[in-house]
């Protein structure tokens, strides 16, 4: 019987960065909204656009947050699976075997991804999919060395030719 999968999703420092950025786009604009009806309260139009246009901001803020939050990476007995979402009800999902993992890369970002801890976690492998990506990992450089280690205690598929 095998152990846990273990699920890694990604950073919670770009979640906050992302909600962060929608509610200062929505302040923004709810601010514009509040400076016009000072100006003019008898006009209500553009008051009421940029309200709708506030409440439509919040709703995408938070609907990319959860989409953002479903993002995944799972290690199984069988090896790694990384689950990306490009809406709330499409996703795609790669898997490779240990023994298929040929090489493992880290790419940070910037300074803010030095300073969140999160960077681009790429396997190499020898599967139908070359190349997993999985943006926005948490820690690594530490599951960098987790799955290259857990790979090489792998035994390696024996290929006739």
């Amino acid at each position: 019987m095998g152990s846990q999968p273990i699920i890694i999703r990604r950073s919670l420092f770009g979640l906050l960065g992302l909600i962060l950025v929608g509610l200062l786009i929505a302040g923004f604009i709810y601010g514009l909204a509040y400076f016009l009806h000072t100006q003019n309260p008898r006009d209500t139009t553009p008051i009421a656009i940029l309200q709708l246009m506030g409440v439509v901001v919040l709703i995408s803020t938070a609907v990319t947050a959860i989409v953002y939050n479903l993002h995944s990476m799972t290690l199984t007995d069988s090896g790694v699976t990384i689950k990306n979402w490009g809406s709330l009800f499409f996703s795609s999902e790669t898997h490779c075997d240990w023994n298929e993992i040929e090489d493992l890369n880290v790419q940070r970002g910037g300074p803010l991804a030095f300073v969140g801890g999160y960077a681009e976690l790429t396997i190499q492998t020898a599967s139908a999919v070359p190349r997993m990506t999985f943006k926005y990992c948490p820690r690594p450089e530490y599951w960098r060395d987790y799955i290259d280690q857990r790979s090489e205690s792998t035994p390696q598929l024996v290929r006739s030719v």
